[in-house]
């Protein structure tokens, strides 16, 4: 890739919508999400802000003309009331070196984005208020570079870091690694190594999968390829080596955040178990047991406070949605504006507190009190 130098994103626009409202669940209709340009077919959900005053959305761009022009993707900003009413919705045209958006995460401030694109090689901040977009890093023949793991970005202890390798002006890789990422800072000296992870996670142990939850925190999946599937912690210096938290048939699902990781666990039996697991106390607690079929869309808050669940047992289109919270010892319950009925299924996430949940299909975006 050739640098280039890029100038202010293009045009914000902003949009007001009508929703329906439920106690305190809003329901944003596919008509009303395509008045304030998004598109269900398209559009992919992002997340919570920390102080759970607005969610955002990206898709790539549906106008063809923008798109030639160099702006391949929109995102969306939806601020959110005390009771999930959303305003007048925000949209950004974002340029290049933005092809499409392979992962993100907001500052600790809450004011910028930091998108990553082109196969984990360029690094672009955003400016909510402003508008303005400034690249952080591309790739550039004969110059030094960071590549990262796209999804591994996040946000602990008001650090912005992110998972990957170095790597020198010939294009040859260093070890993985995580790093901290500076966002006021420009080329490959916005990162700064904190600790690497070759021949601890990635080379010997080869996971099915696994999640960064700090700078030097990870738990994962692992498969022995002789019918049994672990869940493991990393944590140095406190845990040198990846240790076995639990292990069974099969791992349906798992998420981790903070000290702690939820997952659902088939048995020798057969049956199911939903557990969560904290690796500073070493307790491990059963949400749920003995099921017949797994539950699934694990999802658990920043704060690690709240894990939020679907039972999808023969259903397609549908599930119940539950959540289990620290402050109730881990009891099994259900979202409180959905009630124990069935909710059209779609993308989930839950905010930083654990106190609301998002779910997207191509039907509506429904925002909604979790507790």
């Amino acid at each position: 890739m050739n640098k280039k130098f890029f100038t202010l994103l293009a045009a914000t626009c902003i949009f007001s919508v009508a929703s329906t409202v439920m106690a305190n669940e809003v329901v944003i209709p596919q008509n009303k999400l395509k008045q304030a340009g998004i598109n269900v077919n398209r559009a992919h959900m992002g997340r919570f802000s920390s102080d759970n005053s607005f969610l955002y959305l990206y898709q790539s761009n549906p106008d063809l003309k923008r798109t030639r022009e160099g702006f391949p993707v929109e995102l969306f900003v939806l601020p959110i009331d005390g009771k999930n009413k959303v305003g007048d919705i925000k949209k950004y045209e974002i340029s290049s070196p933005v092809s499409k958006i392979e992962g993100m995460t907001l500052t600790p401030d809450q004011k910028n984005v930091i998108i990553i694109s082109k196969s984990g090689t360029s690094f672009v901040k955003l400016n909510l208020e402003t508008g303005k977009q400034e690249t952080i890093l591309e790739h550039v023949e004969g110059q030094p570079g960071f590549r990262s793991n796209p999804q591994l970005i996040r946000v602990d202890n008001g650090e912005v870091f992110v998972q990957g390798y170095f790597y020198d002006s010939q294009n040859f890789a260093g070890v993985d690694c995580t790093t901290i990422l500076d966002p006021s800072k420009k080329g490959v000296e916005a990162f700064k190594e904190v600790i690497r992870i070759e021949k601890t996670i990635d080379y010997d142990l080869r996971p099915l999968a696994y999640s960064f939850t700090s700078t030097k925190c990870a738990f994962g999946v692992l498969d022995d390829k002789k019918g049994k599937q672990s869940i493991f912690a990393w944590n140095p210096p406190e845990v040198n080596e990846p240790v076995t938290v639990d292990d069974g048939k099969k791992i349906s699902d798992f998420w981790a955040s903070g000290n702690r990781v939820a997952y659902s666990i088939q048995r020798a039996d057969e049956t199911y178990d939903l557990m969560i697991y904290d690796l500073k106390t070493k307790e491990k607690k059963t949400i749920a047991s003995g099921t017949k079929t797994p539950y699934f869309n694990l999802a658990l808050s920043e704060d690690a406070s709240t894990l939020l669940f679907t039972d999808t047992e023969h259903r397609i289109t549908r599930a119940k949605y539950f959540y289990a919270d620290e402050a109730s010892g881990w009891q099994m319950k259900p979202v409180v504006d959905f009630g124990d009925k069935t909710r059209p299924f779609g993308v989930t996430r839950i905010s930083n507190n654990g106190g609301k949940v998002a779910v997207f299909n191509r039907k509506s975006l429904t925002i909604a009190d979790v507790k």
